[in-house]
């Protein structure tokens, strides 16, 4: 089956202001775009035809599939690379986890989430903090990396690698440690 390239989008109010929002239809009210099978929702948007390009703005909500939700502020979405960036308040929900960061990254094409700036992941017994990670999609693992508080007490750098594979709504954490003299 081909995949769709267009977004198709609806809104309440849709016009286009050359002066303000060059190359842009401003949609306005109940915006919904839908690609790919993800649907997004705001409370306004800009869709930039020539680039294929969706700028939305307030209580954006993007469904994929039946099993993840993602919630923030505001979310950047190009359709051509299937790429999107969200930010302001981000907390991302599938059956069994809440991820909360500032700003996630999503590859739909590889389906791989990620996160440069902190982030916390809850499921129903455990909370994990990291600095940095991934979650794919498909197979519903996370990766995390986390620098530990570098102490200089005998030249001794402790860095520690966190692991997290959630399986059957349980988190396996391992912990490896690094440590010079």
């Amino acid at each position: 089956m081909a995949q769709q390239k267009k977004l198709i989008y609806k809104a309440e109010l849709q016009y286009a202001d050359e002066e303000k929002y060059p190359g842009a239809t401003v949609l306005v009210g109940a915006v919904k775009m839908t690609h790919a099978g993800a649907i997004l929702t705001c409370k306004k948007a800009f869709y930039y035809k020539k680039t294929n390009f969706f700028k939305a703005i307030g209580d954006v909500i993007i469904n994929q599939g039946d099993t993840i939700k993602q919630y923030s502020d505001y979310a950047d979405y190009d359709a051509n690379l299937k790429k999107a960036v969200s930010w302001g308040d981000v907390i991302l929900k599938d059956p069994s986890m809440t991820l909360t960061t500032d700003t996630l990254y999503f590859n739909r094409g590889s389906q791989l989430l990620f996160y440069k700036d902190h982030a916390v992941i809850k499921d129903e017994t455990n909370v994990l903090k990291s600095k940095n990670g991934n979650y794919y999609l498909e197979n519903k693992k996370f990766t995390h990396q986390q620098v530990a508080d570098k102490m200089d007490i005998a030249r001794s750098v402790v860095t520690k690698m966190y692991t997290a594979y959630q399986q059957d709504k349980q988190v396996k954490i391992s912990y490896d440690y690094e440590q010079t003299l």
